[in-house]
């Protein structure tokens, strides 16, 4: 009871000595002189909470107390009636004073200095060195200091709520080498880390992208140097030559294997719910693995938001809507997000534009090359995710994911097209010690995707034949990583990742060189444990790597590789970066290429488990570079070699058959990165690329003999700019692109097998076994002609006031602005005994309006 006592005195002698040393906080002066003067202030808790200045309240009256608040802070208070006050943010005045963080000296404005509200400059007197400016405190903005040569610095809405003589330290970009970050990469809200080798997308920046309005995320990839859409659709991304199914998404840990609504045309992601994409061009850290291509992780809402706010919007093509809820005094959030589509018969010109070009010579084209009408159209996606940070030690995550695109029409007989991807991730992240970090990731994706036809299809009509095509995926994954902080900045990622993947395909569908139908079918579970560690040197001034490795283990086939991976930077100067990668990687689950799965001209691909060891795609990945950041110009050029070996291709052209076999082929694709941006003022800013390339495939059946990729495009170039004036925003941007290889493998197939037909008709003395047919292959090119076009968007934006909460924004937006006809490929499709060749074109002209309301 004594040490109690003791104890309990000298907690009380210390709390008197503390409140007579720096008297008591806003909020417990408040409550002081509510109690003592017998008065009643109206404020918001939250807001005057975020104040760290003391006040006196023993040698203080309440006049002089709300004198002494109105004059040290941005802050104003009204006298309502004799008993009840008001206190709310008020316009000041500002005195801001720059410094160097190791010298301590004054960097003065003269120096190119810019003051930045929401990423515009802000009028501001400059005398000697100091910046005075006037501005009413807002949560909701952002305000920074940018000087060249420095790390730009954010004012925080606390610092600004705290003092309206502020003093700011800036860092000089070479004291942070490792960690600096060239901002504004290709605009504002696009950022490379050289040091990770990544680039990232803050979508809450994201400025207008050309031809884009609405965030598409797939879209704004596709603007980055190195990344191609081939075929112009931009689900169907080619990172450096790797096809779709070699390139990992992950949307919050979830592996997503949905291509895009309306046949990967949309991104299935709802933007207004994503906070970050991030984009691996180079290979990528150890904790993933599974694919040999590119890596673009893409994280939702990280923390709870600081307000409700919801949001509601419209374009030509689909309705959408988010809200994003904070609780339980901001330590949960909510954050929900939905987009449908609108019926098919309510057909805007893009969407008229995306059929024309995703029907093209399918089987809901006729000869004239016009899609029919009796289309049925619906893509939709879900999001929600909870948020739980109980204290500074605990976060925990839990996201889901539902997306669903559905196509339905008739041709002879009724058919349907159906892809779901559908997920689900439960995260916590846990802090052991300030140098040691845990993360548990546990993840459930469920694909499917399925074909029907005729009686296949439920409620069908009567008598009518029918088949099918299923494939599925069912991915469970468990993960543990702890992160270490070592000395001299050095730092140790090490964890183990588990997967549990099952597969699944029925087909059963009458093809043109069957009298029968082919009814095939097979599913597969492999089981994958792989360790992991990854090290970050950090210890020389001029010098970064990281060092890693993964190991797996694949139980179906008892397969066990080991997968090093190296990334370097170094640092000449200030100005320039010099980069290098080299790694290697294992893909266990992959698409079946030159197969068309369902029929009717539709691209979907067979996924499939390997089920031997000469079936797992074994990759490497190399790249040098280096990039020059310097005053308000960027110079980024990179040197690429990539392998993937055992890509699995089916040896009939589209079909499924009795007959058809699988083939293993090598791909080896290698080129030049080349990117320019000028940034000539806080509103304009203009970037140029140029991409050479090559995408080599050859057969192991084939010896030596290797053929160009069908989705090799030699030179990529593109020209872009942007310029922003208040709320206006206005950009547009015009590619050309090399045309796609005619002559490429899938086509030599198409026409062997014609040639081999034809043999058979002349030796069994069959109809059409003629030598005098002529063959179709003879005319066609090498490469199909060039692609150009120009995307022009404009938005304008009428922001949020303390008065009114509501913003909205609208948006126009034209792709293809001057209707080039763009022929991308061309495809085979049933003819007896001439296979006809079918062309298809790229899109063409097609506005979309948007309007965006958020409050």
């Amino acid at each position: 009871m004594r040490a109690f006592f003791l104890l309990a005195a000298s907690l009380l002698s210390f709390s008197c000595i503390s409140q007579a040393a720096g008297g008591q906080n806003l909020l417990q002066a408040i409550a002081f002189f509510e109690s003592e003067a017998g008065v009643k202030f109206s404020y918001d808790p939250e807001v005057l909470g975020l104040i760290d200045r003391k006040f006196d309240t023993k040698n203080t009256d309440l006049p002089s107390f709300i004198e002494t608040v109105e004059n040290s802070l941005p802050l104003t208070i009204d006298q309502v009636n004799e008993q009840h006050y008001t206190i709310s943010l008020a316009q000041a005045e500002f005195h801001l004073i720059v410094t160097d963080s190791t010298t301590r000296e004054a960097i003065f404005p003269e120096m190119g200095g810019v003051l930045l509200l929401n990423g515009q400059p802000v009028q501001s007197v400059q005398s000697n060195d100091e910046w005075t400016f006037s501005y009413k405190p807002s949560v909701r903005d952002s305000v920074e200091v940018y000087v060249p040569g420095y790390v730009r610095q954010r004012i925080t809405f606390r610092q600004l709520l705290n003092s309206t003589h502020l003093t700011l330290p800036l860092s000089l970009i070479t004291l942070h080498l490792k960690k600096v970050v060239i901002e504004d990469y290709l605009t504002s809200g696009i950022n490379m880390d050289p040091a990770g080798q990544s680039i990232s997308i803050h979508t809450a920046d994201l400025p207008l992208l050309p031809g884009e309005t609405d965030g598409d995320l797939f879209a704004s990839l596709a603007a980055l140097p190195g990344i191609t859409t081939p075929d112009n659709r931009p689900g169907n991304l080619f990172i450096r030559g790797s096809s779709t199914d070699q390139s990992l998404i992950l949307f919050d840990n979830i592996p997503i294997y949905h291509r895009g609504h309306y046949f990967g045309t949309i991104s299935p992601y709802n933007p207004k719910v994503v906070e970050e994409v991030k984009v691996y061009r180079n290979g990528y850290h150890p904790r993933m693995g599974g694919r040999v291509g590119g890596a673009v992780e893409i994280q939702s809402d990280h923390q709870p938001a600081l307000h409700p706010k919801t949001g509601l919007g419209t374009n030509s093509l689909y309705a959408m809507g988010y809200t994003k809820v904070p609780l339980a005094g901001k330590k949960v959030g909510i954050s929900l997000g939905a987009r449908r589509s609108y019926p098919y018969s309510f057909s805007s010109p893009k969407l008229r534009a995306i059929s024309q070009m995703v029907f093209a010579a399918s089987a809901l084209t006729d000869s004239a090359g016009k899609v029919q009408e009796n289309i049925d159209v619906l893509f939709e996606d879900y999001h929600a995710r909870i948020t739980f940070q109980p204290n500074r030690k605990n976060e925990l995550y839990f996201t889901s994911i539902f997306t669903r695109s559905k196509t339905e029409f008739t041709t002879n007989v009724p058919e349907e097209n159906q892809v779901k991807n559908v997920g689900f991730n439960f995260q916590w992240k846990y802090a052991i010690t300030r140098k040691a970090k845990s993360s548990l990731s546990v993840t459930v994706s469920d694909y499917d995707y399925s074909y029907l036809i005729g009686m296949a299809i439920q409620n069908a009509t009567p008598g009518v034949s029918g088949g099918y095509s299923l494939n599925g995926i069912k991915d469970y994954s468990i993960q543990e990583e702890v992160d270490i902080k070592l000395p001299n900045a050095n730092s140790l990622q090490t964890g183990v990742d588990y997967q549990l993947q099952q597969t699944y395909f029925k087909y059963s569908l009458t093809n043109p060189r069957d009298t029968i139908p082919v009814i095939l079918g097979d599913q597969a579970e492999a089981q994958s444990f792989s360790p992991f560690a990854n090290f970050e040197w950090n210890s020389l001034r001029k010098l970064y790597a990281q060092i890693g490795v993964r190991a797996t283990y694949y139980d179906l086939t008892n397969n066990l590789q080991v997968t090093p991976r190296l990334f370097v930077n170094y640092y000449p100067h200030q100005a320039l970066t010099l980069k290098g990668s080299l790694g290697w990687y294992r893909q266990y689950l992959s698409q079946v290429k030159n197969l068309e799965f369902s029929s009717g001209g539709f691209d979907n691909e067979l996924w499939l488990l390997a089920r031997a060891n000469n079936n797992i795609i074994s990759g490497t990945q190399a790249m040098v570079g280096g990039v020059v950041s310097v005053n308000s110009w960027i110079f980024d050029l990179e040197g690429y070699y990539k392998t993937a070996d055992n890509v699995t291709y089916h040896s009939d052209k589209r079909f499924y058959n009795n007959r058809g076999i699988y083939l293993t082929a090598d791909h080896a694709m290698y080129g030049v990165d080349f990117f320019i941006k000028k940034k000539v003022n806080e509103s304009v800013a203009i970037w140029t690329g140029y991409s050479w390339n090559q995408s080599k495939v050859a057969l192991d059946s084939a010896l030596d003999i290797t053929y160009d990729s069908k989705y090799s495009q030699p030179n990529v170039f593109y020209l872009g700019g942007l310029v922003e004036r208040g709320r206006w925003k206005l950009s547009a941007g015009w590619r050309l692109n090399s045309g796609l290889t005619s002559r490429s493998l899938d086509m030599i197939q198409a026409e062997n097998l014609f040639l081999e037909e034809t043999s058979r008709r002349q030796s069994g003395g069959r109809p059409g076994g003629n030598s005098g047919l002529t063959n179709p292959f003879d005319a066609l090119p090498y490469r199909y002609p060039a692609v150009h076009m120009l995307d022009i968007s404009a938005s304008y934006t009428i922001p949020p006031t303390e008065e009114r909460r509501l913003s909205a924004t609208f948006g126009v937006s034209l792709i293809n602005a001057y209707n080039q006809v763009n022929m991308t490929d061309i495809v085979t499709r049933k003819g007896n005994p001439v296979p006809r060749l079918k062309e298809r074109d790229a899109i063409q002209f097609a506005p979309n309006l948007m309007v965006m309301i958020e409050w």
